[in-house]
């Protein structure tokens, strides 16, 4: 029998591939991938998919990923100052704290609940967040909603997936938004914030921050942030700080991009 792909799991090489590819070269979220995989009969959940993703990278990828990254390393100028060691994963195995004038971001606790939903029942607020190639929308409906939402959150942490850091409100000490961000040469920033805080000079330490650290948090060389037309104080943020309006991003709209700090 062949070394499986994933540890403890009937998942085939090509099965788990398909749905990386579909996801992430694609962008067709599990839940469309999980009503395909019904024509034929066959009962695959988005939950499961969800767990093949990081168990593929961990149990079969990684090392890949780092043989790259040494030859890439092997052929690039190693006298200059601006090359940094691979830093893939240091932040999923100490979540770091980094605090801006106005705010601390830092990993995402349950303790967080109570005033992030404030920030997810908010219609506000949600309206203007990126759910693009996720599998639901942002919009908590209720405080048990919210504690579950976390709970997911933090799963994922758990597993490599992504990060998800709280932005809280050094003022306050309370938790007014969120941040994701994952391991990848191109990062997708998602930024959601209360309304109160959807202000240009707000948004511009957040975004700074992710120029300024998400390389060395997850590898990416260029992040990309969605910030449709009717988010005006995001799109002067973005503009000020230096983003690129660039549109389209697979087969989404709305996409600014900036290069990492290295």
């Amino acid at each position: 029998m062949p070394y499986p792909v994933i540890r403890h799991s009937y998942a085939s090489p090509s099965t788990a591939a398909w749905g990386i590819h579909q996801k992430y070269e694609l962008a067709v979220p599990l839940y469309r991938q999980e009503n395909k995989w019904k024509d034929p009969g066959v009962t695959l959940s988005r939950v499961t998919m969800s767990n093949w993703i990081p168990a593929s990278y961990r149990d079969c990828l990684s090392p890949i990923v780092g043989l790259l990254r040494k030859r890439r390393k092997n052929t690039t100028d190693t006298s200059s100052t601006n090359f940094k060691e691979d830093t893939i994963l240091n932040a999923y195995l100490e979540c770091p704290t980094i605090k801006t004038k106005s705010f601390t971001i830092r990993l995402i606790r349950k303790a967080d609940s109570e005033s992030l939903f404030q920030c997810y029942n908010d219609e506000r607020a949600v309206c203007l967040m990126n759910d693009d190639n996720c599998d639901f929308g942002f919009y908590v409906e209720s405080r048990e909603k919210m504690l579950e939402t976390i709970g997911y959150w933090l799963d994922f942490y758990e597993k490599q997936y992504f990060i998800r850091f709280s932005i809280v409100d050094n003022a306050t000490d309370k938790a007014v938004g969120t941040i994701e961000g994952f391991v990848g040469e191109t990062g997708v920033l998602r930024v959601d914030i209360s309304s109160d805080f959807e202000k240009a000079s707000c948004l511009s330490e957040i975004f700074e921050f992710a120029k300024d650290n998400f390389y060395e948090f997850f590898g990416n060389e260029d992040i990309v942030t969605k910030a449709i037309f009717s988010a005006t104080e995001r799109r002067k943020a973005l503009n000020s700080s230096g983003w690129e309006f660039i549109d389209k991003y697979r087969e989404h709209h709305d996409y600014y991009k900036i290069t990492c700090k290295q």
